[in-house]
């Protein structure tokens, strides 16, 4: 009797130390899951992206200033940066929000390559030490990683029912899939 006793203390404590480490591993894939979402995109990709909105910003900056008035004789004399009066209380306030835009646009126009060189190293040092990736293989990559941590689930709830099957109760996580759980016990078993 006491070397059966020794037996299913044993394998009870087999199984407890075989489920902690499927939940480590289920852990483990659960950030590899979270790295891939927050890795950055490529800094060539976010360089075209930065040179979009520059352009465009620029091109507006220089759009505001409509240039074309400089063409007509009767206001040839110059230009204004764009304002907007606003009333406030009693009198009247002017709005240089689209001056301000139009500013920006004109220095980023006449110093793009070096406001681009200093964008380009500041995303240098932002993805220093992590793994940049395009969408597809970020979409590959979340794919495969899903169905890893799928099938440590598949593992885990197998475990689990073979233990209650035995009369050890074991607590699920609470983050367990809800779809591992209500799995058929055929379906399980990978």
């Amino acid at each position: 009797m006491l070397g059966f006793m020794k037996s299913l203390t044993a394998s009870r404590a087999d199984a407890l130390d075989g489920l902690d480490l499927l939940r480590e591993q289920i852990a483990a894939a659960t950030a590899e899951i979270a790295r891939i979402e927050a890795a950055p995109q490529p800094v060539a990709d976010a360089l075209k992206a930065f040179d979009a909105w520059a352009g465009r910003v620029a091109t507006d900056g220089v759009d505001a200033l409509r240039l074309g008035r400089l063409l007509r004789p009767e206001t040839a004399s110059g230009f204004e940066l764009p304002r907007h009066p606003v009333r406030s209380g009693d009198g009247v306030v002017f709005d240089y929000g689209a001056a301000t835009d139009a500013l920006l646009g004109l220095l980023i126009a006449t110093s793009l390559p070096a406001l681009r060189k200093i964008v380009a190293a500041q995303l240098e040092d932002l993805t220093a030490g992590r793994e940049p990736m395009t969408p597809a293989a970020r979409a590959k990559r979340l794919d495969q990683a899903a169905g890893a941590l799928l099938e440590l689930e598949m593992q885990e709830e197998a475990a689990i029912r073979q233990m209650e099957n035995v009369g050890i109760e074991i607590s699920r996580r609470a983050d367990a899939d809800p779809m591992v759980l209500l799995a058929t016990d055929k379906s399980l078993v990978v």
